[in-house]
């Protein structure tokens, strides 16, 4: 059998500080930061609530994990350098989160890895492979919230959307289809009467309202927290417009001056 060539490393994922080992980081916590860091190097857009999903081959794997002072994970790529534009346009943002540039996927990934960082007392650098380690990244526990700031804006809205799930197992969540987006919108729900309701309205369509954050630069939804919700009206733009009539506009249609009775009506103006 013919030996395999090992793949070079494209860039490595660090975690310093706190004598952490591999050995030492719970299997959970592993999963969540390959997921995070993938999705980092690849630019995948993720949304603050939603669930882990497979994106399916990415160009980023784990090549293996070694163990020094600290612990070591590192990764080969298909497009090793777009890859390392990714990552150091992280860097730049986590720097100075006022820079142009894309900031769009970093968020959600930088926040995971923030709680991981916190959870673990360590810091998670991001370089990369080869000579001279190059750093690309460094994330810390208190990264997102400092991002957070400048990249997100807050402030309460409405919208229209069919439930799609309602539930969850330590926090009530619900999915929301909505038409600006092609992925469900996982949001959370503030009290226990709301996913009663959502509950009763599964597969229909409503209008939520709650609290929101938009990304600041293109004023996509990031996050919502659905506080309550009303049944959605049924039909179409004609149906409304019959339905108004029929609850009164049409004794319009009785009166022989109808502009002369509304001047009546507003006083004689």
């Amino acid at each position: 059998m013919a030996n395999v060539k090992k793949p070079t490393a494209v860039f490595e994922a660090v975690f310093t500080g706190g004598g952490v080992y591999p050995e030492k980081i719970p299997i959970g916590k592993v999963v969540e930061a390959l997921s995070a860091v993938k999705r980092l190097a690849a630019g995948v857009i993720v949304g603050d609530g939603d669930e882990d999903e497979d994106e399916g081959d990415t160009d980023v794997r784990l090549l293996d994990v070694k163990r020094t002072s600290s612990a070591v994970f590192r990764f080969v790529g298909l497009s090793p350098e777009l890859t390392i534009h990714r990552l150091r346009e992280t860097g730049k943002i986590l720097q100075n989160p006022q820079a142009d540039g894309e900031s769009e996927y970093i968020l959600r990934p930088v926040k995971d890895l923030s709680a991981i960082a916190q959870s673990l007392q360590c810091s998670i650098i991001l370089r990369q492979s080869g000579n001279g380690h190059d750093a690309l990244a460094r994330i810390e526990a208190n990264s997102f919230a400092r991002i957070s700031q400048s990249l997100l804006v807050s402030g309460n809205t409405s919208i229209t959307g069919t439930v799609q799930r309602v539930g969850g197992a330590t926090e009530v969540r619900c999915a929301l289809r909505i038409p600006t987006q092609s992925r469900l919108l996982f949001c959370r729900v503030e009290s226990k009467e709301v996913a009663r309701k959502l509950g009763d309205a599964l597969y229909q369509r409503v209008v939520a309202h709650g609290a929101a954050r938009w990304l600041r630069h293109s004023m996509r939804l990031y996050s919502f927290k659905v506080q309550d919700i009303f049944r959605a009206a049924e039909g179409t733009i004609s149906d409304h417009l019959q339905a108004l009539w029929d609850a009164g506009m049409n004794d319009w249609s009785l009166q022989d001056d109808p502009d002369s009775l509304l001047q009546e009506i507003r006083g004689g103006e």
